[in-house]
């Protein structure tokens, strides 16, 4: 099981957070949202990973999703193609 955050992926240039990335958006609707061109001396940072609630049965996507705090039951079913 993943243990980082998939969904709050801070690039980090000059000592601040330039963009956060949440993978979700690229593997659910294909987007590259805050995508940045990393640079010599970029940090990448994965903060653990946050809440998580896992979904099984009859979905298309059964797995274990990351849920930020104004994120509810609705948006949790979307991620897994209810």
């Amino acid at each position: 099981m993943v243990s980082g955050s998939l969904r709050e992926i801070r690039v980090i240039r000059n000592n601040k957070v330039l963009t956060k990335v949440d993978i979700y958006d690229y593997l659910l609707k294909g987007q590259l949202i805050g995508d940045v061109r990393l640079q010599n001396n970029d940090m990448i940072f994965i903060p653990p990973r946050g809440k998580t609630i896992g979904l099984n049965g009859e979905i298309l996507r059964p797995a274990y999703y990351e849920v930020l705090p104004d994120e509810n039951f609705k948006k949790l079913l979307e991620f897994a193609g209810v």
